[in-house]
């Protein structure tokens, strides 16, 4: 028997689940998780280990290693594993649904990141919608049949009863998801560190709470990631400073092997350097290698001019 999903939706918040009981989360939530997953690998570890199991107890082993992938995931994902696990050929059963939505998840993404990708796109969300539905035919079909598989319910909570939309099938709530994302004008961005989509909480935010590994997130290895790129700037311009007053130095006292024009040439291409260390456009070992000073110059020794060769 088909499992059957409930969605409610607020400008900053969702809820989801089935008849029973809706998890909160923030908007956007149920989408992202979605995202994240590798359908199409899933479909077909799921159909490779039905191939190789024997028995019973291995078909259930193989399920039950698939479905721990699923532990971090959005609580709906889990639910429908827990109703496919009592199907009497459950790696089929999650080899099918896994395979839907491998089919679905290319489909859903690029809408995404034509639609709801805060740093792509010109316009308004509304506009590159309903361009997006006119250029992709598939996705047009689809959302039409996404419509009328809704269903209205009422729901029973702890805090009172409200309407909900319903449906047998969690593509559908996932298309309705991002279709009032898109009504609300709600962004998307990538990760700059890991690359995969987030809700910003500012126009400044460009880092997840994801886990990066060593026990930290996205957003902790971009702070030390930013910090140590101010260590880094702030060390190129103390040795900046240092060549500069080295070469003014060597200016003042020998005008003759040091000319003004050299000195200004150098100081121009360093600070150029400098902001490109600022960057991350050039390293630290490359910025010290090329703002070195010019060697010293022995005394006679005038641009443009030989020294006369010195006696044996």
């Amino acid at each position: 028997m088909a499992g059957f999903y409930m969605m409610d939706m607020s400008p900053r918040q969702e809820e989801l689940g089935d008849e029973d009981r809706l998890e909160r989360a923030p908007l956007g939530t149920f989408l992202l998780s979605f995202l994240d997953q590798e359908w199409q690998g899933l479909a077909d570890e799921a159909m490779e280990l039905r191939r190789r199991a024997y028995l019973m107890e291995q078909a259930q082993r193989g399920f039950d290693s698939l479905r721990r992938r699923f532990q971090g995931a959005h609580p709906l994902f889990r639910q429908e594993l827990d109703r496919l696990s009592a199907s009497a050929d459950s790696l089929y059963a999650l080899g099918q649904w896994a395979g839907e939505m491998a089919r679905f998840h290319p489909l859903l993404y690029a809408a995404v990141e034509r639609v709801l990708d805060r740093d792509t796109g010109d316009g308004g969300a509304d506009g590159r919608y309903r361009a997006l539905l006119s250029e992709i035919g598939e996705l047009s079909r689809l959302a039409e049949r996404f419509h009328e598989g809704v269903s209205v319910r009422y729901h029973m909570g702890a805090g009172g009863g409200k309407l909900c939309y319903g449906a047998k099938d969690l593509r559908i709530l996932l298309y309705l998801s991002f279709e009032y994302m898109v009504s609300q004008g709600t962004a998307f961005r990538r990760c700059l560190n890991c690359g995969r989509y987030f809700i910003p909480f500012s126009v400044h935010t460009c880092y997840c709470d994801r886990p990066a590994g060593e026990g930290k997130t996205c957003k902790s290895y971009a702070a030390k990631a930013n910090y140590s790129k101010r260590l880094q700037a702030d060390e190129g311009r103390s040795f900046y400073v240092k060549q500069n007053n080295a070469y003014q130095m060597r200016v003042r006292r020998s005008p003759e092997l040091y000319p003004q024009e050299e000195y200004r040439l150098w100081q121009t291409r360093v600070r150029s350097l400098l902001e490109q260390l600022d960057r991350g456009e050039v390293s630290w070992e490359a910025f010290q290698e090329q703002a070195k000073l010019p060697g010293r110059r022995r005394p006679g020794a005038v641009k443009g001019r030989k020294e006369p060769p010195q006696a044996e």
